[in-house]
């Protein structure tokens, strides 16, 4: 008679659980379903939460930004960049230190390869998130012109100059070529219209250069080489709430419930069976 081969230990193991949870699935299920109503409660009951978001280019003077939009961004951080009405319009007034929480919840951003910084804020309205971007749009613009006037200021002083000395000079050249229309040409008078022929051509290469200059400038002064900050599109600010849809949600919860169900009747299983070996033994 041939001898009885015992199964392995760890396959005879996996049939154990196996059977354990075979035994314990209505347990296991019910784990499942409670994990699911709660995440359908949850949902159901939590408040929705809104995203506004924009993107905001930077104010720009002769083709340059005012500022680095990565220091922007670590001024708005520093919590004293907004004024209380920002801080009204995104709900924070009441919080410890308003401007750091303000800065905490729109989240900026720079971005690296161009001149843009971007800005979100999350409410229970969509009207609430719009409210707040607009609100810390409208702030960074008016300080991002504030720092752009003396600049502007200056320039546009050296173009007024640059046109004025332009006028004189024709003026002066005009006066000059009647002066000399005037005049008899004869041969004592010669070297002094060589002279004359001279300093009118220099005159006249001065005057092309000064004028390509001021037409340098004015092209250089208006956009898009120099313009205030702006939106690069709308507040961007969907009717669609944040997160997972509730299915979605409450699947997940099921699939999790049964997981842990199914793990903790296992523990419990092993250690029931730790317990009777041991009074065996």
């Amino acid at each position: 008679m041939s001898p009885t081969v015992e199964p392995p230990a760890s396959a005879q193991s996996w049939a154990d659980m196996l059977s354990t949870l075979r035994r314990n699935a209505l347990l296991i299920l019910s784990g499942g379903f409670a994990c699911a109503v709660a995440a359908g409660l949850w949902s159901w009951h939590a408040p929705a939460r809104f995203e506004a978001t924009a993107s905001l280019m930077m104010a720009h003077v002769l083709g340059d930004p005012v500022e680095n939009p990565s220091v922007l961004v670590e001024k708005v951080k520093s919590g004293t960049y907004f004024s209380k009405a920002a801080w009204a319009a995104c709900g924070v007034s009441e919080a410890a230190d308003p401007g750091r929480r303000l800065a905490d919840k729109i989240r900026p951003i720079s971005n690296r390869n161009a001149p843009f910084v971007g800005v979100s804020f999350t409410a229970q309205t969509t009207d609430k998130a719009t409210s707040c971007v607009a609100q810390v749009v409208s702030e960074v613009t008016l300080a991002q012109d504030k720092m752009a006037q003396p600049t502007l200021v200056a320039k546009r002083a050296q173009l007024d100059e640059m046109k004025r000395r332009l006028n004189l000079m024709h003026a002066s050249g005009s006066a000059a070529e009647k002066l000399q229309l005037t005049s008899e040409i004869n041969h004592q008078q010669f070297a002094m219209q060589s002279l004359w022929l001279s300093a009118a051509v220099s005159r006249h290469e001065a005057e092309r250069d000064l004028a390509r200059r001021i037409a340098d400038l004015e092209i250089k002064l208006t956009a898009p080489l120099t313009h205030p900050a702006r939106l690069v599109s709308a507040i961007y600010a969907p009717p669609i709430p944040l997160g997972p849809p509730v299915w979605a949600l409450v699947l997940g919860a099921f699939a999790a419930g049964v997981v842990v169900s199914a793990l903790a009747v296992g523990v419990r299983a092993q250690f029931k069976s730790g317990r009777r070996d041991g009074a065996v033994a």
